[in-house]
């Protein structure tokens, strides 16, 4: 009992801090949310098992702790090693009297085009359904975003899908991020632009593991890695989440984590970049103005999605070319505390972004006077005050279906004009 009465100060003492805790995270306009917190770090976890965050709309898949398992593709650089499987289902689909009777969508693009496919794709099935053009069809979408694909990635992955059996009834392309941010990532490293992203292309074909400093870095990297998962993991077990103090603490902990993981993962690129095995595998040399830089990786964004448009003209596909948001553009969203912090980025991508966007965007109003299904969805988000973004590019559920609502009617319009 004395123990119990010595112990009622330090209890009191606990439960002020808590409550202080959760008054001051009102008073910033951010209260705390348990369910939340947790799910910005179910969401860091599997970004860092996976290129794209497996959540989605209509249930949660879960991705392997093996890590992100990728191979070599002839045509596109890099791929998912799952999606063979996952391709032998979708094309016996195609071949099948169902998909003749049904809509088909495919998203192409990077990863924020994967959640769109993923995390979007019921509810884009309901607004396409409720709409009288597609009276008495069945919708299914089809996600074939992969993370950090830029053009002509998606390009060559529709042609090589429409050869294999797919016959979509439409595509959405969302891209426009990676162009320029994977693209000026690539170029600090002494790796062509135009080439997949560095990371993935070099550790693939620039044979790291036969120079010490590669290895090293390979090794800091995985090392870094396994910290953020352990972070995660120790969060998301037990109670601390249910804790407005501890849940900072924790959150701290692992966006520090992740900081230091991407800066390991940099640095192995770059050393990879800089090895001699790598050299065969580096691409023309890199342009050292920034703007016409950007200005080619732009000429490639424009023209590789006018070929996208005229292959599915050529086939009777409907298109819509949609140009995502992001954190990074100043002014597309008035963004909460959070958001900032989490959204620091790689000078590259900061860089390649401020100066390309406007790029984008000149280049962009060309398609719309040719009267072409395109989506500026860069404003999308510019009147919610609310969390939204995770990372610099990436946004929770109702960010995709903020988006998902900005494109199907795009969809809607261009289908009643064919």
């Amino acid at each position: 009992m004395r123990w119990g009465f010595a112990a009622l100060p330090l209890l009191g003492a606990l439960v002020a801090i808590e409550l202080g805790a959760r008054l001051l995270a009102r008073s910033r306009g951010a209260p705390f949310d348990a369910e939340a917190t947790r799910q910005r770090i179910a969401a860091v976890r599997s970004s860092f098992l996976s290129l794209v965050p497996e959540t989605d709309g209509r249930g949660a898949h879960t991705a392997s702790d093996s890590g992100p398992s990728l191979s070599a593709h002839p045509y596109c650089g890099f791929e998912f090693t799952r999606v063979g499987t996952r391709l032998e289902k979708e094309l016996a689909y195609f071949a099948s009297p169902e998909a003749r009777a049904n809509y088909d969508v495919v998203v192409l693009g990077g990863s924020v085009a994967a959640a769109f496919g993923i995390s979007g794709g019921a509810r884009l099935e309901q607004r396409l359904a409720s709409d009288p053009a597609f009276a008495g069809r069945t919708i299914r979408v089809w996600s074939h975003g992969v993370g950090a694909y830029k053009q002509p990635q998606p390009l060559n992955l529709f042609h090589y899908l429409l050869g294999l059996g797919c016959e979509p009834d439409a595509v959405i392309l969302v891209d426009g991020f990676n162009e320029l941010a994977v693209a000026n990532q690539n170029a600090s490293v002494g790796v062509s632009p135009l080439f997949p992203w560095a990371a993935e292309w070099l550790r693939l074909n620039g044979d790291p593991l036969r120079e010490p400093a590669c290895v090293d870095a390979l090794v800091s990297a995985r090392l870094a890695r396994a910290r953020v998962l352990e972070l995660c993991d120790g969060a998301l077990e037990g109670f601390t989440l249910e804790s407005a103090v501890l849940a900072h603490v924790a959150w701290t902990r692992i966006d520090r984590a992740r900081a230091d993981a991407n800066d390991a993962q940099a640095r192995f690129s770059a050393a990879v970049a800089a090895s001699d095995a790598a050299r065969h595998v580096r691409g023309l040399p890199v342009e050292q103005d920034v703007l016409a830089r950007l200005r080619a990786c732009v000429r490639v964004w424009r023209l590789a999605a006018d070929a996208l448009r005229a292959s599915c003209r050529e086939q009777s596909i409907a298109f819509v070319h949609v140009l995502q948001p992001t954190l990074l553009e100043e002014g597309s969203k008035p963004l909460t505390a959070g958001e900032r912090e989490r959204g620091r980025a790689l000078p590259a991508w900061s860089e390649a972004i401020r100066l390309g966007y406007p790029l984008v965007r000149e280049a962009s109003r060309e398609l719309v006077a040719r009267g072409e299904a395109f989506v500026d969805a860069t404003d999308v988000f510019r009147d919610v005050g609310d969390d939204l973004y995770e990372d610099a590019c990436h946004f929770n559920q109702r960010g995709v279906d903020l988006l998902v609502d900005r494109v199907a009617p795009a969809l809607v319009a261009e289908v009643r004009r064919r």
